[in-house]
């Protein structure tokens, strides 16, 4: 569809759509969080784990915070239970002395590298074809990021 048959839509198109997209949102995460109970983490613990492998650990948990799209309290909140399960700790940085780390432990890592299998999230979208994946992700990022400069 061109750039004039996506002005055209309605108000209630759009409602449609965001209902849509609402739906399976919920329903993929339900299954997100089906895959991850078995790990004992939730969806926010197991994407702040690939962040921090993403940043190349250590990571802030300013820069945490920026990536999960949290308040940074309430990072560092999630941080703390994550350090007492034992899934990362908190590393002082030596040159900046009011700085905290935060690096992934090995328990952390086992927890990661598991929860990238994605069973049952994978067994839902491998029904879709591979072109449509391709297409799909692009327009997830395409919406993703025109919507981020509304924010």
């Amino acid at each position: 569809m061109d750039d004039a048959g996506l002005n055209s839509m309605t108000s209630g198109e759009y409602y449609e759509l965001w209902i849509l997209l609402q739906q399976a949102h919920y329903i993929m995460g339900k299954l997100r969080e089906k895959e991850l109970k078995e790990l004992n983490v939730s969806i926010t613990q197991a994407k702040v784990l690939a962040i921090i492998k993403s940043l190349d650990s250590p990571a802030t948990p300013a820069e945490i915070a920026r990536h999960v799209l949290r308040a940074p309290h309430t990072v560092s909140e999630l941080i703390s239970r994550m350090a007492a399960q034992g899934l990362v700790r908190k590393v002082k940085d030596l040159d900046r002395k009011n700085m905290v780390r935060i690096e992934i432990t090995a328990k952390g890592e086992q927890v990661y590298q598991e929860s990238k299998k994605m069973k049952y999230v994978s067994e839902a979208v491998s029904q879709l074809l591979a072109a449509d994946r391709k297409n799909l992700s692009t327009y997830l990022m395409r919406l993703r990021d025109l919507a981020s400069e509304k924010v």
